[in-house]
């Protein structure tokens, strides 16, 4: 019996999703034979759906749990804010921090005071500067606060169903952010993967994940109309990141990409414990 060697469409296949699972999530998985445009394009189309899958991971997990607690009467506004933390803790580990620390390299180069390369630089620099550290401070506090409360009002499903709507809603940008004709900064991550989709495919991508999130908040009860505003409303904070990162750093870079996500998700975490 011959054993037909994969095709190069598959192999390309194979690369783009591994390089989506090694980059956006800690699930182990052999590095890809080839990073080019074509495995960046699969890796940032597919992008959210890992968002929405570690989202499905740690709502069923954080669901259950306070199921548990309710049903041995342990269930408080203490305990949701303790597992509020967990899960936010679950998520850094399961996306390396990658995100969280692009959001604190790119507070510090805004609060720099630099422009440009020297702006770059401060990014570069493996030192966590006082703003970023604040910020980090800040958001981590928001959104356990917020999970705390989607827990507290939401159904087991729901909530499971939620967070996954919102690590799947904030990654759906990405592939706008690295549009071609982005400007990119020299080295790091973002150069890689910003011009790998034109822009027509870019905003394809970005707004057919958001309408499948808009379903599936709408399905466990968010009115679509809180769901749709707030998608539209992170589309607004993405692009207003982007159009501040262009005016100060003269580019984008990886740094700004996770920036955009943890400014998207906490975002999103905060206007459903509000308004759903």
């Amino acid at each position: 019996m011959t054993v037909s060697p994969p095709s190069a469409a598959g192999t390309r296949l194979g690369d783009g999703l591994r390089l989506a699972i090694g980059t956006f999530t800690s699930i182990p998985v052999p590095p890809p034979d080839r990073v080019d445009s074509t495995a960046w394009r699969v890796a940032l189309a597919t992008a959210p759906g890992w968002g929405g899958l570690l989202g499905v991971l740690l709502g069923s997990l954080a669901a259950a749990v306070w199921w548990l607690a309710d049903l041995t009467g342990n269930r408080s506004n203490l305990a949701a804010i303790l597992l509020g933390g967990v899960v936010f803790a679950g998520y850094a580990l399961l996306t390396r921090g990658l995100h969280l620390d692009g959001l604190a390299d790119t507070a510090d180069g805004f609060a720099s005071g630099r422009r440009g390369a020297a702006a770059l630089a401060v990014m570069r620099d493996p030192n966590l500067g006082a703003l970023g550290g604040v910020t980090l401070i800040v958001v981590a506090g928001l959104d356990t606060v917020a999970l705390a409360a989607l827990f507290a009002t939401a159904g087991v499903v729901e909530s499971a169903i939620l967070l996954a709507s919102v690590l799947l809603l904030a990654r759906a940008p990405l592939a706008w952010l690295t549009r071609k004709g982005v400007p990119a900064a020299d080295g790091g991550l973002g150069r890689s993967a910003i011009g790998a989709l034109g822009p027509r495919s870019a905003a394809a991508v970005g707004v057919g994940w958001a309408m499948v999130a808009v379903v599936a908040m709408a399905v466990v009860g968010v009115p679509v109309w809180v769901a749709a505003g707030v998608a539209a409303a992170t589309g607004v904070i993405v692009l207003g990141l982007e159009r501040a990162a262009v005016r100060r750093f003269g580019a984008i870079n990886g740094d700004v990409l996770g920036a955009s996500v943890e400014l998207a998700t906490c975002w999103l975490l905060l206007s459903l414990a509000l308004l759903s």
